[in-house]
């Protein structure tokens, strides 16, 4: 009964944690600069080499990507934290990780 009532809430709070999105947030970008510096973080990614298999192997290489968007000056912010202040359009680009466009599915 315990473990049951553990895993439900264990379920739960995971649930929870993925509904709030995310975006890549950069001072001064645009959605081409976005568009370049996603499209080559992926490029790197690939060709740097093999990162396992399975929902490992993806983790991995999510993980590759995501420090690579880092170095080039992007971080990651949840909607909510950006509600919390006005965003200037031309001061920031935000855009969900993993697609070139905020309003499309498109990578």
């Amino acid at each position: 009964m315990v473990y049951c009532l553990r895993l439900i809430l264990l379920t739960t709070i995971l649930a929870l944690c993925g509904c709030a999105k995310t975006f890549w947030v950069k001072p001064g970008a645009t959605q081409q600069d976005f568009a370049r510096d996603s499209y080559e973080c992926e490029r790197d990614a690939r060709q740097s080499g093999y990162f396992g298999t399975g929902i490992a192997g993806a983790i991995n290489m999510q993980a590759f990507q995501e420090r690579c968007m880092v170095a080039r000056g992007w971080s990651k912010q949840t909607e909510q934290r950006q509600a919390e202040r006005p965003v200037n359009e031309q001061d920031q680009v935000l855009i969900p990780p993993g697609r070139s466009h905020p309003d499309t599915g498109d990578r």
